[in-house]
């Protein structure tokens, strides 16, 4: 058999692969955002106002989620009414959204990709 010998960085390429997590995982966090946004009640506008990302120290992991202490109720209660195609299970429902979840998995891509040049 022929072949040649190769030597990787492996400090480099696994800096660069957190990066890429870090970059991408912002990324994907406001994906699903966006879509639990275009979902979540807006009756007064406190709700929406209250909706944020928090990142974990590394940046490779986070969680979106609402600040306003009457977020769990209008998340969990499904019979609430809501205009304007808004409704309960705001950020449950797009978390679980093969869609959104095939958009954030995209962004995450992109992210590591972009370390990764």
């Amino acid at each position: 058999m022929m072949g040649t010998g190769c030597r990787l960085d492996r400090e480099k390429a696994k800096n660069s692969i957190a990066r890429g997590i870090a970059r991408g995982m912002g990324s994907a966090l406001a994906v699903l955002e966006a879509a639990s946004r275009a979902q979540a009640p807006r009756d007064t506008g406190r709700l929406l106002a209250s909706c944020g990302v928090r990142r974990s120290g590394d940046g490779q992991g986070g969680a979106v989620g609402y600040g306003a202490a009457y977020a769990p109720i209008q998340h969990e209660n499904t019979a609430l009414n809501h205009s304007g195609g808004r409704k309960a299970k705001f950020l449950a429902d797009p978390a679980a959204d093969p869609a959104v979840q095939e958009a954030m998995l995209q962004a995450l891509a992109a992210g590591c990709r972009g370390e990764m040049r």
